[in-house]
């Protein structure tokens, strides 16, 4: 409970990532992130928006893949990083398998785009924001794009409720991967935790607001952490940052990194 009430301090007395992103958090996400990244190691960045995420990355010396459907996204990510060897830009969604989806496009609020309808009806966001456009974007699988670039060693995943369908078109253990946690999302979380289980994933932890701290003082199981995060949904201390909301860390220690692509090119 101390370690706990310790991580409310530090988390509740600075703002966070959405709200003021600043030179102290970069550097707090910068030294966090080294305990994943290693120079050279392959990061999937998915949902990556204008690439504020493969920022950080980056300054792990890792090559990233960013994968994002907006077109004024893109040309933002185009815009930043054509120019740079370490980073390779796919147009795209991803989902259980590939085809052609609906994206649900807010022009006002583009990182509230998203593939999922309960997303849009039931957020925090819902009545406050509008997803005015639909676009039909292309879309593929986490396996796919594994056999187009290499396993990665860390796997962001940011998709506004779309989470657990984008792990659906995976069944190649990754070391790492991180997906967004909303407190209305809780039953979407739990399928993903229990699909993660499924593909041998056994440690997991959550890092609260998209800043450089674990919420728990060791990693847990997925039974373990969800029962954990069931009971801090109701702690009204998270009110000042609109409610719960993160990222969950999913960790497996018997991934095959032997297809990772040491010489990654795009």
């Amino acid at each position: 409970m101390l370690y706990l009430a310790t991580c409310l301090a530090l988390l509740l007395c600075a703002p966070t990532y959405g709200i003021n992103w600043n030179m102290q958090h970069a550097q707090e996400m910068h030294k966090f992130l080294q305990q994943f990244i290693k120079p050279g190691d392959l990061v999937f960045d998915v949902g990556a928006h204008i690439g504020k995420k493969t920022d950080l990355y980056l300054n792990c010396q890792a090559n990233v893949v960013c994968f994002e459907p907006q077109p004024q996204c893109i040309a933002a990510l185009h815009k930043k990083f054509d120019n740079n060897a370490q980073v390779a830009i796919e147009q795209i969604g991803l989902a259980p398998e590939p085809g052609i989806l609906t994206l649900l496009h807010s022009s006002k609020t583009p990182t509230l785009s998203t593939f999922c309808q309960q997303w849009v009806d039931e957020s925090r966001f819902t009545g406050q924001y509008i997803w005015d456009q639909t676009f039909q974007v292309p879309v593929s699988t986490l396996d796919l794009m594994i056999h187009k670039y290499g396993i990665p060693q860390f796997c962001k995943i940011d998709v506004e409720g779309f989470e657990y369908e984008v792990l659906q078109g995976l069944t190649i253990p990754i070391q790492y991967i991180i997906f967004e946690f909303h407190i209305e999302q809780s039953e979407s979380a739990h399928k993903c935790l229990n699909y993660l289980k499924k593909l041998g994933y056994t440690k997991f932890n959550f890092a609260i607001a998209e800043r450089g701290i674990f919420l728990f003082s060791q990693w847990l199981s997925a039974d373990q952490l969800f029962e954990l995060l069931q009971k801090e949904i109701h702690n009204k201390t998270w009110d000042s940052i609109w409610g719960l909301w993160g990222d969950i860390y999913a960790c497996h220690q018997d991934a095959d990194m032997s297809e990772n692509n040491t010489s990654f090119t795009h």
